[in-house]
C-alpha cells in the first residue's frame, strides 16, 4: 500500500493527473481499507428544535473507528450539515485553516474550505459545512467512491455505497428539523439506519 501512496502523491503534483486515473488507482483498495465501516444514521427529536438531534456516520457502528459524520446545526437563516472527515493531516495544527477536494472518475470534482480536526485520542482531519441542497450528497451517494485530499496531504477515499438511505434521511430531516415531532417507542432500524 506504501508504494500506491508515494506513487499517486507524485501524480497528485503533476498537472496531467486526472480525476480518473486517482479513481482507477484508488478503488481496488477500498474493500480492504473499509472493513466492517457501515453508513449509519441516528436522530433524537425533541419538542425544542435546538435539542433535536440529527447525525449520519461512515465507520464501524459503536466504536471510536469514524471516518465521517455530519451532524445537522441550525443557522441564522437555515440548517445545514457540519461535516468531519478523517485523513491526512500532516504537521497542520488544530483549528488551522484548511481546504478538501473531492473527485472521482466521472469528472465531479469539489472543494469545501474548513479548518483541522486534531483529537489525538479519536480522528485527525478536517471540519467544513455542507449546505442540505449541495451536489455533495448526490455524489456521495451515487458515484460509489469519492477520492479526496485535505490541504494536498496524502490522499484517501470516502466509499458511498449503501449510503443512499441514510443519506437521503439525514439530509431531508436535517433541512425540514423545525417540521419534526418527537416519536414514541423504542430506537427502530431500518434499512440501515437507525432512528430514536
Amino acid at each position: 500500500m506504501a508504494p500506491l501512496v508515494i506513487l499517486l502523491g507524485d501524480l497528485m503534483n503533476k498537472p496531467l493527473f486526472s480525476a480518473c486515473a486517482f479513481v482507477a488507482l484508488v478503488l481496488p483498495h477500498l474493500a480492504s481499507a473499509q472493513q466492517g465501516y457501515i453508513w449509519n444514521y441516528e436522530r433524537y427529536i425533541s419538542d425544542d428544535v435546538f435539542q433535536t438531534s440529527l447525525s449520519v456516520a461512515h465507520g464501524v457502528p459503536e466504536t471510536d473507528d469514524q471516518q465521517f459524520w455530519a451532524n445537522c446545526a441550525i443557522g441564522a437563516n437555515h440548517t445545514y450539515a457540519v461535516a468531519t472527515l478523517a485523513g491526512d493531516i500532516g504537521t497542520l495544527q488544530s483549528a488551522a485553516p484548511a481546504e478538501v477536494t473531492f473527485v472521482t472518475d466521472s469528472g465531479y470534482s469539489q472543494s469545501f474550505t474548513g479548518e483541522v480536526v486534531r483529537d489525538e485520542e479519536f480522528i485527525h482531519g478536517i471540519e467544513f459545512a455542507v449546505e442540505t441542497s449541495d451536489g455533495f450528497w448526490d455524489a456521495l451517494t451515487s458515484m460509489g467512491a469519492l477520492g479526496y485530499r485535505i490541504s494536498g496531504h496524502e490522499i484517501a477515499w470516502l466509499n458511498g455505497e449503501g449510503s443512499g438511505p441514510a443519506i437521503h434521511a439525514f439530509v431531508s430531516d436535517c433541512a425540514n428539523i423545525g417540521d419534526l415531532t418527537p416519536e414514541t417507542g423504542g430506537d427502530a432500524a431500518t434499512g440501515g439506519y437507525s432512528k430514536g
